[in-house]
């Protein structure tokens, strides 16, 4: 009889190399699909605020068919005979955020808000001021998710006169990621048609026809514009635009003076153009902008408070007043982007 054959058995599995090459294999796909992931990411996080943009410009025009207006970016009202430079007795109030708030979905929420009780002046809006409203945030832009203990504006009304860090004063907003086109500011002293109501002035002294489509009104003299005034047509005519801020820096001073959407009060919702300065102020490392110009960089550092910014790879988007949403590159040349930010220049069809 012949003998039995031998019959090696082998155990089902990986060998340790099998296993080492399997794992590599999975390494380089996910390094190769996670830039992928990002991309799609930030793709959807730009849509969204684009759509945003779109949404708020609509809900302007709604509010103007409703009110034969735009919206006031803030109305001061001052005491009869207040002297040019002087704030005292003045109060803000309303702000085109606020106002739209019925035409973007959130009618309940405007109801709560009590127009008596001015900017700053008491907590009886703070409820309010706090709410989280989901249009006025970018996904991309961390910084306007946020309500803390810091998270106030730097400054408060009427003249800005009170700022400082946690526990100087404890008015809180929420905090958010776009801005409404006040027009042509004065690059010498920084002043805006969102400014204080002697600022407006002295911007209005600059340039008569340097206005945007929201600005300060009441003791301006100024009143809302209307569609009919907008005669650059508002295809051509910037509307909102977006303010993101850097987080973390050296000072709590810089994320706060980002935009806060219920806070109408000067730089808190309203940015400006300028000429004859250099594009520092339209990139959302606020604290960089401040410290370059304060290391010899020309104008005014406080333009960089009437900035804008976008953490958008390729530029920053802006809704113009026909609902239209375009990216204006950082680096555009100034005399474009101000005839792009008034209403009435007079300027023809500049592009980009």
């Amino acid at each position: 009889m012949l003998p039995r054959s031998k019959v090696r058995s082998r155990t089902n599995g990986f060998t340790l190399i099998e296993l080492l090459v399997v794992i590599a294999i999975i390494a380089v796909l996910i390094g190769l699909l996670l830039p992928a992931v990002q991309k799609v990411r930030e793709a959807a996080a730009r849509a969204k605020c684009s759509n945003n943009l779109k949404q708020m410009v609509l809900a302007v025009h709604n509010y103007h068919d409703a009110n034969g207006r735009l919206p006031s970016s803030s109305k001061q009202t001052c005491p009869a005979g207040t002297a040019s430079g002087s704030s005292t007795g003045c109060l803000y109030s309303l702000g085109a955020f606020n106002e739209i708030l019925p035409y973007v979905e959130q009618g309940a929420l405007k109801t709560i808000y009590n127009p008596n009780a001015f900017i700053d002046n008491s907590h009886t809006n703070d409820f309010f001021n706090q709410q989280f409203v989901s249009i006025y945030q970018c996904p991309s832009d961390d910084r306007a998710t946020q309500l803390m203990a810091t998270m106030g504006p730097w400054t408060l009304a009427p003249d800005g006169s009170l700022n400082g860090g946690a526990g100087v004063y404890n008015y809180r907003y929420m905090a958010s990621s776009y801005k409404l086109m006040t027009g042509m500011g004065n690059p010498s002293s920084t002043d805006t048609w969102g400014g204080f109501w002697y600022e407006a002035l002295d911007a209005m002294a600059y340039n008569k026809n340097g206005r945007g489509a929201f600005h300060t009104d009441g003791f301006t003299g100024l009143n809302p514009e209307t569609l009919t005034t907008i005669s650059d047509g508002t295809s051509n005519t910037l509307f909102i635009g977006e303010r993101h801020i850097k987080p973390g820096g050296t000072s709590e001073e810089w994320v706060r003076r980002g935009p806060f959407w219920a806070d109408a009060f000067n730089l808190y919702n309203t940015s400006a153009t300028y000429l004859n300065i250099s594009n520092l102020y339209m990139t959302p490392d606020y604290e960089q902008c401040q410290k370059t110009v304060a290391n010899g960089g020309s104008g005014n550092a406080n333009y960089c408070k009437y900035g804008w910014g976008s953490f958008h790879s390729g530029g920053i988007q802006f809704a113009y007043g026909d609902g239209h949403v375009a990216i204006v590159q950082a680096t555009i040349d100034q005399t474009i982007f101000a005839a792009l930010g008034t209403v009435s220049g007079g300027e023809a069809n500049v592009g980009q």
